[in-house]
């Protein structure tokens, strides 16, 4: 790796964090304080995928089944999340998003990206410009596999 790599993955090491703390506050500001993070990634994570078992899930978040269990419990019975029967074994749950669920996610989302705009109006268009051509690129980079996946 050159210096440029290193000095580059520095920053982005750096500043990563600081951007997802101010999403974090903000979700967690919104009128709904028994929604979680957690919880935001799970619908966020269906929205993505479609269906996932519960062992997706956890392996995801790095969490094990009983604690996704539990968070997936609370979705279901606010009617976010849907569960049936997988169809080649029956012990594994199919799980996916419910209107509601899309519903509510796209709502997170439309008050995230205003705040997140809010935060952008110091900035020149030149500025915004640059910084979504670097979003979209280090996307490409990012979203080749997810690392907590397993591998095909």
């Amino acid at each position: 790796m050159n210096s440029t790599q290193i000095e580059c993955a520095t920053v982005l090491f750096d500043v990563a964090p600081q951007v997802v703390r101010h999403f974090r506050a903000h979700i967690r500001s919104l009128n709904n304080p028994s929604f979680t993070i957690p919880q935001f990634r799970v619908l966020a994570y269906l929205n993505r995928n479609g269906v996932a078992t519960l062992s997706d899930l956890a392996m995801n978040q790095g969490v094990s089944l009983p604690t996704m269990s539990k968070l997936v419990g609370s979705l279901v019975q606010r009617k976010l999340v849907g569960r049936d029967g997988h169809g080649t074994d029956r012990r594994k749950l199919r799980l996916q998003l419910t209107p509601e669920g899309a519903r509510t996610l796209g709502s997170i989302r439309e008050s995230t990206r205003e705040f997140v705009a809010a935060k952008l109006t110091r900035l020149d268009d030149a500025e915004l410009q640059n910084i979504t051509h670097v979003m979209q690129v280090l996307q490409s980079v990012f979203e080749e596999r997810d690392p907590l996946q397993p591998k095909p």
